[in-house]
């Protein structure tokens, strides 16, 4: 004798505003969720077989998880270049005052011996005040991973959609996956 199991179809089917207490981050198209969880959950037996009470736990489970939906949806929105895995972005600012000056000296060694003998000097000397702002920029991959395995994961991440994700939170929260 087979068993009838009410399933997350037959729920939506006998009223379709099931979804409608459903929350989810701007930008993520709420009918296509809805759509990818009756694909993938729509024959599965659920843990809440009554219609009413099941739609009030759809409300309170995406109000509870929106929050971190939220944030894994920021996540696709990132502008980064893959192949980096250094990004530094310093300013310094330098004030001055006065005058200051100052010698510089270069020397070298001969390659016989070991003592060091001036070979040019250059006074310098400066009595501007001011401010010195310098910024840089420093950007790439720092060598601990290669680029070959910074572009396997940069393939794991473009795989990652919300959508499935909360649909996979969706089947652990209320199905039973008995097949």
């Amino acid at each position: 004798m087979p068993r009838i199991k009410v399933t997350v179809i037959g729920l939506y089917n006998f009223d379709n505003s099931l979804f409608d207490p459903l929350t989810v981050p701007e930008g993520v198209s709420k009918d296509d969720l809805i759509l990818n969880i009756l694909e993938k959950a729509g024959d599965l037996g659920l843990l809440y077989p009554d219609w009413n009470f099941m739609k009030t736990m759809i409300g309170v489970w995406s109000r509870n998880e929106g929050p971190v939906w939220e944030k894994l949806h920021e996540t696709t929105q990132l502008e980064y270049n893959p192949i980096e895995n250094y990004d530094r972005y310093d300013s310094i600012q330098r004030d001055s005052s006065g005058s200051t000056t100052g010698t510089s000296t270069n020397a070298q060694t001969a390659f016989n011996s070991d003592s060091m003998k001036d070979t040019d000097s250059n006074r310098n000397g400066s009595t501007a005040a001011g401010t010195e702002n310098v910024e840089s920029h420093m950007h790439g991959n720092i060598g601990v991973t290669s680029s070959q395995e910074l572009i396997n994961q940069q393939r794991d991440v473009v795989q990652f959609t919300v959508i499935e994700f909360i649909t996979r939170s969706f089947i652990d929260r209320f199905c039973i996956e008995l097949y």
